[in-house]
């Protein structure tokens, strides 16, 4: 029989939890409840384990282990809450996870610890949200679409059309604004009610239906305090009754007030003194609600209201109905590894196990310019994919060496028409050996699609790796380097092993400075070595910083960049189309490029960066040599100014090598360039990177070239 485990905190995840349990059939059924959704549990008659016991130790690895579920399913509340724990536990014992988002506010902050910086660090496999309003919300807010899946929330589905017009005036409790986190939180409530009193004569009736947060107390005190002990306090009645029994219900931007809408009631939604374009309210952007803003315009809909003028509004219920089902055909698709209903395509090829997946259905491919479109836009989809992976960067490797005689040798695999997978791959001989490398650099990691299944995901692996094998043993090579992009969103909030390892590659992992992205630059510059904060605020009005962006970059001002290149090196460092690759890279929007100049114009120094699906990867730069201002520093500062301006989410200082590692190049240079990059905050991360030896004895001249260096 399969298992589900629910955890719900909020009082929306109780109502959630209470409507699915009660259609669930042929399952066996754990539920964990804490706080304000165990009121609800009890109403509703469903039976729980109260996490919340002070006098029972709460085991909650242990309940994992002896239930042994298929599937958590957890609602979103904000915090150090049960539903978090229960994320990160299914996470850690690879047990498929689902949140249910109860509504259209607070995305970030549900999934993300931003005290510390950790954006979305509680992120589980899919997130089930209401409708395509949400779902467009948090991509733009750097949601991975693949884990979204729209169902709507099953809670709505008991949501029905009163049939009674209703003599009350409803006022809906909210404890915390549920607005967006760029405006500032303030306590409405008092204010809120302020006016509405203001407005009611004694004997109008008023309720005040609290929420399940709200101490009763507070408010009767509240009500003593303007003598107006006549308006009724409620908290455990019938909420679906009482909004019947309700003519207008009026709130902030509580998930009551759409119930009540849904209901053709008369809504009002008021929040005092913001700005109305930043109101995301779903009852405003729906236009279901009446909504105010100040004093008077309240007062106003209110005067209308109450004399009859102002009508419940007429709309089509446009929310997604039949959720329940929907849900539970969900959980059924991913106990059954069957993935989401968000996949498209051959679900027999995106299976856990099973499918029509054999191997001559799969065509390897080489990279031809026949398929280079369509390869850029395997890139952009795949969540393994990073800049390095697109054929821009294919182009720039395969001319930055003309001497290594580079050759590209990349390739996909087909099934059918739909490329499955791409393995980024060039090999160059250099000092006669023929290696399988990018550059400089290792190879990129393979790239797969988002919503196959992980067994899927494995089998294409292993064909791709021996096609590699193949691939250097026809050009007789000696190695083949890779590494796998830090900044690909399947490397950040998922791979936790340098699964090369698995396919007999050497390990030479490194370690890379990744700066979280904030829009408020100023939590950006606390995180930052307090030496470089002072020299931010020395030089802030001795110099000039310039960034040019595929908006106003032109030809001109990258020929200074190029030639102060080739000045501060004292030789022409790369190949000038290397040079014009880049160039096309940010023309493209895939690259900016920071400038430093005196207040004279005299250019001091560039950084040049490259951009890719809202990441900054810190390239290359350059000072005049004649300069003895901290340049280096100032060039950062101005890329990390500029990420926070256009709202990327994460800037990597690219690889550090702090320490002798074996088969790793390292100098007291490249120490030096580590400790300077580790003083701009952010967090470490482990590169994971590999080098696969074809040749014994030329592993040894390798390791022993290292020892013979020290």
């Amino acid at each position: 029989m399969k298992k589900i485990l629910f955890t719900a905190q909020d009082p929306s995840s109780g109502n959630i939890v209470s409507v699915l349990v009660k259609k669930i059939k042929n399952t066996e059924l754990k539920i964990l409840g804490s706080k304000e959704s165990k009121k609800i549990f009890i109403k509703e008659k469903i039976s729980f384990l109260d996490v919340d016991q002070e006098d029972k130790i709460f085991n909650f690895e242990q309940i994992v282990e002896e239930f042994r579920p298929d599937l958590i399913v957890t609602g979103a509340s904000v915090g150090d809450t049960i539903d978090r724990k229960a994320i990160l536990l299914a996470r850690e014992k690879k047990v498929p996870s689902v949140s249910i988002l109860d509504f259209w506010v607070n995305y970030v902050e549900r999934y993300s610890n931003l005290d510390n910086g950790d954006k979305l660090v509680f992120l589980p496999d899919y997130v089930f949200i209401p409708d395509k309003l949400a779902k467009e919300d948090m991509i733009k807010l750097g949601f991975p679409e693949e884990k979204l899946v729209i169902t709507g929330n099953p809670y709505f589905d008991t949501f029905t059309q009163s049939t009674k017009k209703g003599d009350y005036i409803l006022y809906i409790s909210q404890t915390k604004p549920t607005l967006e986190k760029d405006n500032v939180e303030f306590n409405f409530e008092p204010r809120v009610l302020d006016d509405l009193l203001e407005f009611l004569s004694k004997g109008q009736k008023l309720v005040i239906r609290l929420h399940p947060k709200d101490n009763i107390k507070d408010f009767e005190n509240y009500l003593k305090n303007k003598n107006r002990e006549d308006i009724i306090l409620d908290q455990d009645s019938n909420l679906d009754e009482l909004i019947d029994e309700s003519k207008i219900i009026i709130g902030i931007s509580s998930i009551v007030l759409l119930q009540a809408a849904l209901k053709k009631k008369i809504v009002i939604s008021y929040i005092p003194n913001i700005d109305q374009s930043k109101d995301n309210f779903i009852c405003k952007r729906l236009n279901i609600c009446y909504s105010a803003y100040e004093k008077e315009e309240f007062l106003r809909l209110l005067e209308e209201a109450t004399s009859g003028k102002l009508k419940p509004i007429s709309f089509e219920n446009k929310l997604n109905k039949q959720t329940t089902e929907r849900v539970l055909e969900e959980f059924n698709k991913i106990i059954n590894h069957q993935g989401s209903i968000n996949n498209h395509g051959n679900n027999d090829n995106k299976s856990e196990g099973g499918g029509d997946d054999k191997d001559n259905l799969f065509q390897i491919e080489k990279f031809t310019e026949i398929n280079r479109e369509e390869w850029d836009q395997f890139c952009l989809q795949s969540n393994d994919a990073w800049f390095w992976h697109t054929t821009t960067y294919m182009d720039y490797s395969l001319c930055y060496i003309p001497k290594a005689n580079p050759v590209n040798k990349s390739f996909l695999i087909r099934n059918g028409k739909e490329i499955l997978a791409i393995f980024t791959l060039i090999k160059q001989t250099i000092d006669g050996n023929n290696i399988l490398k990018h550059g400089y650099n290792p190879n990129p990691n393979p790239c797969f699609r988002n919503n196959d299944g992980s067994s899927f995901k494995k089998k294409l692996m292993k064909i791709g790796m021996e096609e590699i094998d193949k691939i250097a043993k026809e050009e007789n090579c000696k190695e083949c380097q890779i590494e796998i992009t830090p900044l690909s969103k399947n490397r950040m909030f998922d791979l936790k092993y340098n699964y090369l390892m698995d396919f007999d590659f050497l390990n030479y992992d490194t370690v890379t400075l990744i700066v979280d992205i904030f829009p408020d630059i100023e939590k950006v510059k606390s995180n930052i070595r307090k030496t470089y904060r002072h020299i931010f605020n020395n030089y802030k009005n001795k110099i000039i910083c310039n960034v040019y962006d595929e908006k106003n970059i032109t030809w001109e001002i990258y020929l200074r960049y190029k030639e102060l290149h080739h000045k501060d090196a004292g030789y022409q460092t790369r190949p000038d189309e290397n040079f014009k690759v880049m160039y096309k890279a940010i023309k493209e929007g895939n690259g900016f490029l920071v400038e430093i100049t005196k207040l004279n114009e005299e250019h001091l120094g560039y950084g040049l960066f490259n951009l890719y699906k809202n990441s900054a990867l810190y390239s290359s730069a350059c000072t005049d040599p004649s300069c003895k201002l901290p340049v280096g520093h100032l060039v950062q500062w101005g890329a990390l100014q500029y990420l926070s301006k256009i709202g990327a989410s994460h800037y990597d200082t690219s690889n550090q090598f702090p320490s002798k590692q074996l088969l790793q190049d390292f100098d007291e240079k490249r120490k030096a360039i580590s400790f300077f990059k580790r003083g701009f905050g952010g967090e470490l991360h482990q590169v994971f990177r590999g080098r696969k030896f074809y040749d014994s004895e030329y592993l040894k001249n390798e390791i022993m070239k290292q020892i013979d260096n020290e």
